[in-house]
């Protein structure tokens, strides 16, 4: 039976509309596009055109996808080299900036309610519950929103009605077996504090109070950090202004210097390489909790556990420890995706902890 006109004409017009001359037109507009969009990003006009750093990153954002998808992880490296070239900000890809200065986090990472969005681009790359949790929220006050019924779960009165549990922990983020002068020191610390030592009966109001424990905790934390990818963030009220103030000795003298960046503006930093800045920490790849000790502040309420965890592994733990096998590269950054890799293929530290 023959086809009827009405699709006759559907077939003439579908044939028409995707044959191989209009699609290369089509792509041939969208690389325009793209082309187009690149030299904006590098010209004067773009807002953040005066920032520092590779033009390629600049332009388009190819080039972390090279480094993070190609090379697996591995624009944190990069991230890290630009620095060592144009300085404390570099602008990173066609909308974000990267800051490496310790002195500018509670700017970036304020208290008191100012106003600090997450950046689209970092969002993108949740799925499923986490998009709606509160480390999924886009907007300052979702944030909060989502935030706010969890936050009595860690009032210093909740910690303290989990401190018995806490007693009975042995896992630590201890940075290695092998860290043994350190553990002596602290462990005479413990004692000359009046500390159980069976590590059965901890208190954090007494832990608390010995300033090597507290050295060791920050040290620990600061070599052995959670999140290693960047984290922007974005002052959607406010512009910030960061003047060089930490002496990096990058061209100009300390405080000659002043960058005005936009409200609206993505600009982050990443643990990975603000705990291992040699400038703040020298010889950052060195566990020292000494470090810590003359700038001693205040506790943050859920650091309790890490109190009593660390001393517990310290008075329980690590005596009956034994080092099987050690490797430096196991606890040694080459690649990060979201959390901080080791190389592939690299053989972890093994140790062998006898019963009680």
């Amino acid at each position: 039976m023959p086809s009827s006109p009405s699709l006759l004409s559907l077939e003439t017009l579908g044939a028409s509309v995707l044959n191989t001359g209009v699609l290369l037109r089509l792509l041939g507009a969208w690389f325009g596009y793209r082309l187009l969009l690149a030299l904006y990003n590098v010209s004067p006009f773009h807002p953040l055109h005066k920032f520092p750093g590779p033009r390629w990153a600049a332009a388009t954002f190819l080039y972390e996808f090279w480094y993070d998808f190609v090379r697996h992880g591995r624009y944190v490296n990069e991230i890290r080299k630009m620095h060592e070239v144009y300085g404390p900000i570099v602008r990173i890809n066609p909308e974000e900036l990267h800051c490496l200065d310790s002195s500018f986090v509670n700017e970036i990472y304020p208290g008191g309610g100012r106003i600090r969005d997450k950046h689209r681009h970092y969002l993108n790359a949740n799925v499923g519950p986490v998009a709606v949790t509160a480390f999924g929220s886009e907007t300052h006050e979702l944030h909060r929103m989502r935030r706010g019924p969890l936050n009595r779960f860690f009032s210093k009165a909740q910690m303290a009605k989990l401190e018995p549990s806490s007693n009975n922990s042995a896992t630590s983020c201890w940075p290695g077996p092998g860290n043994p002068e350190k553990r002596q020191r602290l462990e005479k610390e413990l004692a000359k504090a009046g500390v159980d030592p069976s590590g059965k009966n901890l208190s954090w109001a007494q832990l608390e109070q010995i300033p090597y424990l507290y050295g060791v905790v920050h040290e620990t934390l600061r070599m052995c950090h959670g999140l290693s990818t960047r984290l922007a963030r974005v002052a959607r009220t406010e512009d910030l202004i960061y003047r060089n103030q930490a002496g990096f000795g990058w061209g100009d003298e300390p405080g000659t210097f002043e960058y005005v960046i936009p409200r609206g503006t993505p600009i982050g930093m990443s643990s990975g390489l603000t705990h291992r800045d040699a400038s703040v920490f020298p010889e950052p790849e060195a566990f020292r909790p000494e470090r810590w000790v003359t700038a001693r502040g205040s506790g943050i309420r859920c650091w309790r556990s890490l109190y009593l965890t660390v001393a517990a592994v310290v008075l329980r733990v690590a005596p009956r420890m034994e080092l099987v096998s050690e490797n430096d590269d196991f606890v040694a950054m080459d690649h990060e995706v979201i959390i901080p890799k080791p190389k592939k293929g690299t053989k972890p530290i093994t140790v062998v902890i006898s019963p009680e």
